[in-house]
């Protein structure tokens, strides 16, 4: 039986309500801080032309911060959302993988969140990060680039990260020290060419499966018997039949 444990985007969707909060927060603050100013304008007009344009200036800069602010937090509530949507695009496609499989969903570690865990009885184990950026993705001088720029994280050196510390716990857990395959999965990007970069391939999710057949192997027994107490300790108690 194929088991799923763990729910698709929790963490992301966690975060985005914290940034949502956040950026009303700045909308409160801004109320007090406009009837301050509305309060003080009168005794400006008074003093003359040279404090009201002085005050002028000062709303000019605090409202201009106070936007940049808000656009940020806007900006930053909306990745979490769409790092959510992809890691549910993801999981859907991790659904055909077969019967004799167990997916782990949003694992937490030491060097931050493993979107994908997979235990496959004959291509082996995955570790799957999920990426939601758009456009066009290609792999320049062993680093990936997105519209032709370096993205704000190394995605390779976080899946490396991950990967390594995964196969320790592994180990840990089950006695058995195995291979794990990485890769970063782009849901709504064109990747020119799926490329591996230090053993990690990055790739889009029409071609996830076919890259988790040719680079599998079959799992350890060892592993492979132990995959719920690995999952177990590794993800949520709760189990749910795959769909």
């Amino acid at each position: 039986m194929a088991l799923r444990i763990g729910h698709l985007g929790t963490s992301t969707r966690e975060l985005a309500d914290r940034r949502s909060l956040a950026r009303v927060g700045f909308g409160i603050i801004a109320l007090p801080v406009a009837c301050a100013l509305f309060t003080v304008l009168p005794h400006a007009q008074a003093v003359g032309l040279g404090a009201l344009v002085a005050l002028g200036i000062f709303v000019k800069i605090g409202m201009t911060a106070l936007e940049s602010r808000i656009d940020t937090k806007i900006a930053e509530e909306l990745r979490p959302s769409r790092g959510s949507v992809a890691e549910e695009h993801v999981g859907e496609v991790l659904d055909e993988i077969g019967d004799e499989h167990l997916i782990v969903h949003d694992i937490h570690c030491p060097h931050g969140r493993i979107d994908h865990l997979i235990f496959s009885k004959s291509y082996g184990v995955f570790l799957v990060e999920s990426m939601a950026h758009s456009g066009r993705v290609e792999v320049i001088h062993s680093r990936i680039r997105i519209n032709g720029k370096l993205p704000e994280t190394d995605f390779v050196v976080q899946a490396l990260r991950n990967t390594s510390w995964l196969v320790d716990e592994l180990e840990r857990i089950a006695g058995v020290r195995t291979r794990v395959s990485s890769l970063v999965v782009f849901t709504n990007a064109f990747v020119v060419t799926s490329r591996s970069i230090k053993g990690v391939t990055v790739t889009n999710k029409k071609f996830l499966l076919s890259n988790i057949q040719r680079l599998g192997k079959p799992l350890a027994p060892e592993i492979w018997t132990a995959r719920e107490k690995i999952a177990g300790v590794l993800g949520e108690a709760q189990l749910a039949t795959a769909a």
